[in-house]
């Protein structure tokens, strides 16, 4: 990783993902002052915050929970899905002080969690933060995992025989420009996966795909099924003719100008079987 020193030690690689316009002002004019951290970029998107993190690969983020698109709770379940050797080190920021949602960050990954209604928040909250950063950058390794692997019943690490295919299955898809780190690319992605293993040829949205999809991400049918659409209508709207027509060769409906899903994923399906 390419990294910019302040004397010997290297500055801290922050993503900010705050929504809110005030909070991130004072935040980024505090550690853009900060001799040791370099801002790597900042946003109020869920799915933006899911791409910068899997490309810029952050050392660490800061969180706000509530977000303009999507939410901190949901950004921290697709965070488990991209394919990082390192994650980065997360200090979530929020107004509630529910026990039951502060119990639920810190289980998905969040390593602090600073409440903004504390005393003293609204005066120092960003030195509160960037003290906190400072505190724990010695333990940033701690939270390194390997992706692409399960433990299995002798506590022994084996590897995922999923994570090779989503990869690719993740790469044919970049060649029509579906956005990685979207929810609806990680839904695609996972459908293909899905319905690839059925050696029939068979896409069962219904009896397969939903159930699997919505047990493993905890949302309704109706969730994924429209972000799902909204991907690929969104996908169809940018890329170039051209491109579509080269990487997509199965006939589309030209009343309608996109593939419908079950077809999209079946024709995908078909490439990695």
């Amino acid at each position: 990783m390419n990294r910019e020193f302040d004397g010997e030690q290297p500055k801290m690689r922050i993503l900010l993902v705050e929504d809110d316009a005030m909070e991130r002002e004072k935040l980024l004019a505090c550690l853009e002052q900060a001799p040791d951290v370099k801002v790597i970029d900042w946003t109020g998107s869920m799915s933006e915050a899911l791409h910068l993190t899997e490309v810029q690969r952050p050392d660490a983020i800061i969180l706000d929970i509530r977000l303009d698109e999507g939410d901190g709770v949901s950004f921290l379940y697709h965070l488990k899905e991209l394919d990082m050797i390192r994650r980065p080190y997360i200090l979530a920021t929020t107004w509630t002080s529910d026990k039951a949602t502060i119990r639920s960050i810190l289980d998905n990954g969040v390593g602090f969690v600073q409440v903004k209604s504390q005393p003293g928040y609204q005066e120092k909250g960003p030195e509160m933060v960037l003290s906190t950063l400072r505190r724990m950058r010695p333990y940033f390794g701690f939270v390194d995992k390997p992706q692409g692997t399960q433990v299995n019943t002798s506590g022994m690490t084996v590897l995922d025989p999923d994570s090779a295919m989503r990869r690719r299955i993740a790469e044919k898809l970049g060649r029509i420009n579906v956005k990685i780190g979207t929810v609806g690319h990680t839904y695609l992605v996972e459908s293909i996966l899905i319905a690839s293993k059925n050696k029939s040829g068979v896409v069962d949205m219904e009896n397969e795909i939903y159930p699997e999809l919505m047990n493993k991400y905890r949302v309704t049918k109706w969730s994924i099924e429209r972000i799902m659409r909204d991907r690929i209508e969104k996908t169809w709207k940018k890329t170039a003719v051209e491109i579509l027509e080269q990487e997509y060769t199965q006939q589309v409906d030209p009343e309608k100008g996109k593939p419908e899903l079950k077809e999209f994923i079946s024709y995908y399906a078909s490439l990695f079987r």
